[in-house]
């Protein structure tokens, strides 16, 4: 009877190699889209955002009211105090466009937004009010509104004079 030699291997064979690396590439690119993910959804709802807010600004510039009729004298971003997800509208009308805006006091609130694929106010949203005719900061200038999703944050800064700035996308703590 013959006996056969079993011959102990010492290592790895290539093939196994090339498998172990090819798990671990697949891995971490499914890591890096993920991350890319949150990175893309933050900065297109802070540009959606700006863009809001640039037409709330050219709204005060023009003294348009968006329902019709009427005169404009201020236009207001409405914070949403129960909600970091959601924000609207207002304006302040007087009869003609001689009357002193201080007479009235009621905002017609409209166009009600809301961000979009779990992006959220990460300090909440304070009032903002542009004066009309020159579109000019009232309350609220000088802030910057952080957006956040997942372990990214994007910025949209009003300055005091009425300009709105898309800042950077940046991790959040």
């Amino acid at each position: 009877m013959k006996k056969i030699k079993i011959q102990e291997r010492k290592g790895f064979t290539l093939l196994e190699m090339m498998m172990v690396i090819a798990i671990i590439g697949i891995l971490s690119s499914l890591i890096l889209v993920s991350v890319d993910r949150d990175s893309g959804v933050v900065q297109s709802a802070a540009r959606e955002f700006a863009t809001d807010l640039r037409s709330l600004k050219r709204s005060a510039l023009n003294g348009t009211i968006p329902t019709g009729g009427g005169y404009a004298c201020e236009f207001r971003l409405n914070p949403i105090v129960a909600s970091f997800t959601s924000y609207t509208f207002s304006f302040r009308s007087k009869n003609s466009p001689t009357d002193a805006c201080s007479g009235f006091n009621t905002y017609a609130p409209y166009n009600p937004k809301a961000l979009k694929n779990g992006v959220f106010f990460r300090d909440g949203v304070g009032e903002l009010i542009f004066s009309v005719p020159h579109g000019e900061v009232i309350t609220g200038g000088g802030v910057i509104y952080t957006l956040k999703r997942g372990s990214k944050c994007a910025g949209v800064t009003v300055s005091v004079s009425g300009d709105i700035v898309e800042d950077g996308l940046s991790d959040c703590p």
